[in-house]
């Protein structure tokens, strides 16, 4: 069966046009089903399943007889508005069988008919159409018979009279149900006469309008509607995009929907080898928590405890193969963040932390409807939607800056980029190529390597298309020292390296024994200068000491420095040490600070909903930020205006443009 359309539900300006019982719409029925049985069909116009269970309810358990073959009628029209074609067939044909003497035989007659028609109805599904008498019929099902009529009328190049009228009563059938109203006006609007133009109603999607309700009873406390109709939902749209949405809110409904005012859960890896790191970060966070005004419960879940005690097994495949099995990393956190929910009432989840936790914990938490700010770096969490941020500093962020930087800033127009061949490598390489079209340069060469590299002379070749098997004028191949000697071909102003800073620095030496200006190293005194560029992963001062006089005067960018030392900032810093035995803090500590602060602040404007929290996240705005942001922007990462570093005399420092100074705030990307 084919699934109606996905469209946007518009339920404010259809209560602006209706209002009316739908038994007194169209022309005056002479034949009219037990007042129940249209109540119910009403509810159809703002909420088809409800509609449907009532209907299909009074089926099955209404003593009074003449109940049933109007509840069958009825329900048949409310399945087929809702695209559930079979079982409105399954209704109609009953009628036929069981009913065939009473009134309904002719709304199931006609109810079939309109099934058959399709677009182009023909014989005796065309004759069907035209003689059946419209009085006692469900006006939706007029509608479409009549707009079928009238666009059948208009291919038969009948009297233009003829066809207004048959637009007009589909329209005037039409309009006591949205969405069989936008599907008329949509389907006929070419035919639609000039003085009967009305404005445009955007048709309620029943599938749509059937996660409203669900979602409605739910914020209502209506957990058995919220049961009933959900399953409905799900058997009518198994494959619906939102039947991991709707199964959740049944979940929730079952154990009533448990929350636990102001309290959150903290997803950290608090086992193995990244343990140390997890309880920094859970010291940490339970710290920024005691300095707001209104301190968070904080529930720590330990995301590795399971993966410590994991051993793996032989599986057997059917040709008798065996392999190993491996730890269902998704599987784990979708329990994590079902229990903080469903188990827990956590309002809102803190984290995850590690990449292959990253997206199954995001489409997790979208699904459940709970607030997540997640700590990962891993590639855009927050496209599983309204309900993840990120407080983590991003790689797309960083690379939107760098690429700022470079051409906006310093004028350099054509890039390059080297990165490792590996699927962190790929997205970065997407994320390079994105923002350097945005700004208007051009990515001239792109060179990876494998991620297991420790030489990196090969890859400055490639950058500088200097071909290993070069021949002199005789065709004798050149000797490696004379291959060395070859300058390379520089047809770029600056070179992107997506890599930390170890792999930076030692790629910076391999460029300059390849014979390319970088740094303080100019092979020749015609050779154009390379830039060397890079994200925040550089930001260690050992770089400086490996890459040498090679990666001089290279840029990169990051959301903290203590060279960009506030008065804030100067205290935070003193407060981390004195917590942490006198360590310095790097960036991932300043910026898991203030994404707990901000997230405070979010629950007091929010209070204890999770829509609510989640929609002041995005109004919140943290004062005394310390790694360069104060509020979420509309993609939901932090919106920092991120620092730029460069590499001069042996130290890293705030860059600084030729003809700026210290003050300028040129130092600072969007």
């Amino acid at each position: 069966m084919k699934r109606p359309p996905i469209r946007t539900i518009l339920l404010t300006l259809w209560a602006s046009v209706a209002g009316c019982a739908i038994h007194k719409r169209g022309p005056t029925a002479t034949n009219h089903p037990p007042p129940i049985v249209l109540d119910a069909a009403e509810e159809g116009t703002i909420n088809r399943l409800a509609s449907i269970s009532k209907l299909e309810t009074y089926i099955q358990e209404s003593t009074a007889p003449d109940v049933i073959p109007w509840a069958m009628a009825w329900a048949g029209e409310q399945r087929r508005l809702a695209g559930d074609d079979a079982e409105a067939r399954h209704w109609w044909e009953s009628i036929k069988s069981t009913y065939p003497d009473h009134f309904v035989a002719n709304i199931a007659t006609l109810g079939l008919a309109v099934l058959n028609s399709r677009e182009d109805p023909q014989g005796n599904t065309l004759a069907t159409l035209q003689m059946i008498d419209p009085k006692g019929q469900p006006d939706s099902l007029n509608a479409d018979r009549y707009r079928l009529l009238a666009r059948v009328a208009h291919q038969d190049s009948a009297p233009k009279a003829e066809v207004d009228a048959l637009v007009r009563k589909a329209l005037e059938y039409a309009q006591n149900d949205p969405s069989v109203y936008g599907r008329a006006t949509n389907m006929l609007e070419d035919l639609v006469p000039p003085e009967d133009l009305v404005t445009h109603i955007t048709p309620v999607d029943p599938e749509q309008s059937a996660v409203a309700a669900i979602h409605s009873a739910l914020i209502e406390d209506r957990f058995d509607d919220v049961i009933a109709q959900g399953q409905d939902f799900l058997n009518t749209w198994p494959e619906s995009d939102f039947a991991s949405r709707v199964s959740y809110e049944i979940k929730r409904a079952e154990v009533e929907d448990p929350t636990v005012p102001d309290q959150i859960t903290v997803l950290l890896p608090l086992s193995g080898k990244y343990a140390k790191l997890g309880e920094n970060l859970q010291t940490l966070i339970t710290l920024a928590n005691e300095s707001v005004n209104s301190p968070m419960t904080l529930l720590f879940e330990d995301t590795t405890a399971a993966l410590v005690d994991w051993e793996p097994t032989t599986v057997v495949a059917e040709d008798g193969t065996e392999t190993l099995s491996q730890f269902d990393h998704s599987g784990h956190i979708q329990t994590l963040v079902e229990k903080a929910v469903l188990q827990d009432g956590s309002i809102a989840i803190l984290g995850p932390m590690l990449k292959e936790y990253a997206e199954p914990s995001a489409q997790t938490a979208q699904a459940l409807g709970v607030p997540m700010l997640s700590l990962s770096r891993a590639f855009r969490p927050t496209e599983a939607g309204d309900f993840v941020f990120r407080g983590q500093l991003s790689d797309y962020k960083q690379v939107e800056a760098l690429v700022h930087h470079a051409v906006q800033q310093r004028g350099m127009k054509e890039l390059a980029l080297v990165h490792p061949n590996n699927s962190y490598g790929t997205q970065i390489r997407s994320l390079f190529e994105e923002a350097i079209e945005k700004q208007g340069g051009t990515l001239i060469r792109v060179a990876s390597y494998e991620s297991s590299a420790k030489q990196f002379e090969e890859l400055a070749q490639e950058l500088g298309q200097i071909d290993p098997n070069s021949v002199d004028e005789h065709g004798v191949k050149l000797t490696e020292e004379e291959i060395g000697e070859l300058s390379p071909t520089v047809d770029f102003e600056g070179v992107f390296i997506a890599d930390g800073w170890k792999r930076a620095a030692m790629i910076a030496n391999a460029l300059a024994y390849s014979n390319f200006h970088v740094g303080e190293f100019r092979p020749h005194k015609q050779s154009p200068q390379v830039h060397l560029m890079g994200l925040n992963t550089w930001h260690d001062p050992r770089i400086v000491e490996i890459g040498g006089m090679y990666i001089q005067h290279s840029t990169f960018v990051d959301a903290f420095a203590m060279q960009y030392a506030t008065p804030e900032i100067d205290e935070w810093v003193r407060y981390y040490k004195e917590n942490f035995n006198q360590q310095k803090p790097k960036v991932h500590h300043a910026v898991t600070w203030d994404t707990t602060r901000l997230l405070a602040a979010a629950i007091v404007i929010g209070g204890k909903e999770r829509e609510d929290i989640r929609d002041a996240l995005v109004e919140a705005q943290l004062e005394g930020a310390i790694s360069s942001g104060t509020q979420f922007g509309e993609d939901r990462e932090m919106d920092r205006k991120l620092l730029i570093l460069s590499i001069e005399d042996k130290a890293i420092v705030p860059w600084v443009g030729p003809e700026d100074d210290k003050e300028s705030g040129d130092a600072i990307a969007p």
